[in-house]
């Protein structure tokens, strides 16, 4: 139990001191107003409303997905005590990842929703990719992509999410 306490207040120590680091500007999990539909190349051949347009649509299409995601959390979290319980029950497991199923589809819809609807604004049609996801930003940048990326680490073989 002391170890536990001892690690628990190491990791907040570190987290602490990390913070003012993180918080200078540009350089948080948070993007800068406009930086992410400003990112993109074709942007720069958009008039002006063209661009709030499109930031528009990012927004509305943010919050939904947010929402959208943490239902997903939830049934995920759901699965996660399903599978640690000592007594199997298959059907429930079978259930629920059908649930988590439909759930990235809508995903996947709502992405494609948004794409479409940049292309009917911009005459410009975003590659799925920019659009982020998980670990990612609208650039396509993030943990798993480029330099620093675990996809190929031996050690984190089995362990992906995707």
């Amino acid at each position: 139990m002391r170890k536990i306490s001892t690690i628990s207040t190491a990791v907040l120590i570190i987290a602490l001191l990390s913070f003012p680091v993180l918080a200078q500007h540009d350089h948080g999990a948070e993007p800068s107003e406009g930086q992410i539909t400003d990112a993109h190349p074709v942007h720069g051949t958009l008039t002006e409303e063209q661009r709030q347009a499109v930031r528009n649509m990012v927004e509305s299409h943010r919050q939904e997905v947010m929402h959208h995601n943490l239902r997903m959390r939830a049934k995920q979290a759901e699965l996660d005590v399903l599978l640690a319980s000592p007594e199997v029950n298959q059907e429930a497991i079978n259930s629920v990842t059908e649930e988590i199923t439909q759930l990235h589809g809508e995903t996947l819809r709502m992405k494609n929703n948004l794409r479409r609807a940049i292309y009917e604004e911009t005459g410009h049609l975003i590659r799925s990719g920019t659009l982020g996801g998980k670990g990612r930003g609208m650039g396509g940048r993030g943990m798993r992509s480029g330099m620093g990326s675990m996809d190929k680490c031996p050690m984190m073989s089995g362990h992906s999410d995707h």
